[in-house]
């Protein structure tokens, strides 16, 4: 199906597709040749609509910006996870896929895709934009009179449940106010949906406005948090100084790496950093804090 110079339309919500967690074959050039695919449930933002359009992404080892989903609108809570949402959609190739070198280097979509998105993320109209002109047009918007939603079917193939476990936490701290003000966020995580960029060109996942950032792994280790989290707490001092940043680090492991605790204790923010645990135990998420022993004095 020849979709060049088509202009379908443009995409609302970006999400990241996991090669290695789907069935679906994006180098098939016949995969798609008769149109869109068949319905399936797939991740997407709580507040789809009927026709919101949806890219996907496959960064680092992927093939870049590769296809579309479109939705029906019909809308449901995750069944493995109610805190995360799938809608009914249909897929369809992009005619021209995006590389991962030219969305990381084009001026607009840079801010976007340079840097790792997790799950689903909200597009602004100069990145619709973007997409589509990159992308040599858009396909046009498939119909769904023959494709209503199976509600018995299970999720797609690279819905939410299929998630890296850090980045199921990162979703539950972000959509859950009391989970974010036990670990010490007294405003909105990443308020207006969307991460906060750091004048070094990083993202936190984590981004508080009364002086709180934080990062979420799977499990902390001497190497994979703390250096990270440092860094975060320098550049938010430096671009907001009238503040006592501290920093957050979130897992979804009961217990840090043997090797976590010496490193967290020779940090030079030792005294600005937390570590805590977010673990679903029979559809109930506990909240324990790891590091240190007792809670840091609030400023």
């Amino acid at each position: 199906m020849d979709t060049t110079g088509v202009d379908g339309p443009l995409p609302v919500q970006v999400c990241t597709w996991l090669h290695v967690r789907s069935g679906f074959d994006v180098s098939d050039e016949e995969a798609l040749e008769s149109g869109a695919s068949d319905g399936e449930w797939l991740y997407c933002l709580r507040a789809t609509e009927p026709g919101d359009r949806q890219v996907i992404w496959s960064g680092v080892n992927g093939r870049g910006i590769i296809a579309v989903v479109d939705f029906s609108g019909a809308v449901r809570r995750r069944e493995s996870n109610p805190r995360l949402y799938e809608s009914w959609g249909r897929l369809s190739n992009v005619p021209r896929a995006i590389s991962v070198e030219t969305a990381q280097r084009h001026p607009v979509l840079k801010r976007r895709f340079g840097r790792s998105i997790q799950g689903v993320e909200r597009l602004d109209a100069s990145e619709a934009l973007a997409i589509r002109d990159c992308a040599g047009g858009l396909p046009p918007a498939v119909s769904f009179e023959d494709c209503e939603p199976d509600w018995d079917a299970e999720g797609g193939d690279w819905s939410g449940e299929r998630l890296p476990p850090e980045i199921i936490v990162e979703l539950v701290v972000v959509d859950d106010k009391d989970i974010a003000r036990k670990l010490g966020f007294r405003s909105p995580v990443n308020p207006a949906g969307r991460k906060q960029r750091l004048r070094n060109g990083r993202y936190p996942d984590l981004w508080s406005s009364q002086w709180v950032v934080g990062e979420v792994k799977n499990q902390v280790t001497a190497r994979w948090g703390p250096e990270q989290l440092e860094d975060y707490i320098e550049q938010c001092d430096a671009q907001w100084p009238a503040h006592h940043w501290r920093g957050v680090l979130v897992q979804g492991q009961p217990e840090m790496a043997p090797n976590a605790l010496p490193r967290l204790r020779a940090s030079r923010y030792v005294d600005r950093i937390e570590v805590w645990s977010v673990i679903e135990t029979y559809g109930r998420y506990e909240v324990a804090r790891l590091f240190p022993s007792r809670p840091l004095r609030r400023r």
